[in-house]
């Protein structure tokens, strides 16, 4: 665009260009940042769920291990 610009704009066509670009250069920095924040608050979300998700699975492991004890100490019986 640069070669482009040079060769067949004048100064007035320059800066209207430059001007433009410069307008919207706030705009495309806040879009970024609101990019960049939902993208964080996704990874905080999904981090989120992966930690409920790795309690409910301990739990359920711990459940687990409880009831295979229970059952063999049902399994040994009185004399055990």
């Amino acid at each position: 665009m640069n070669s482009c610009m040079v060769a067949h704009a004048n100064p007035g066509e320059e800066d209207a260009a430059r001007a433009e670009w410069f307008s919207g250069m706030g705009e495309r920095r806040k879009k970024k940042e609101d990019e960049h924040a939902a993208v964080e608050k996704r990874r905080e979300e999904v981090i989120r769920m992966t930690r409920a998700q790795e309690e409910k699975e301990r739990k359920e492991e711990e459940a687990k291990k409880k009831e295979t004890e229970n059952k063999e100490k049902v399994k040994k019986g009185w004399w055990s």
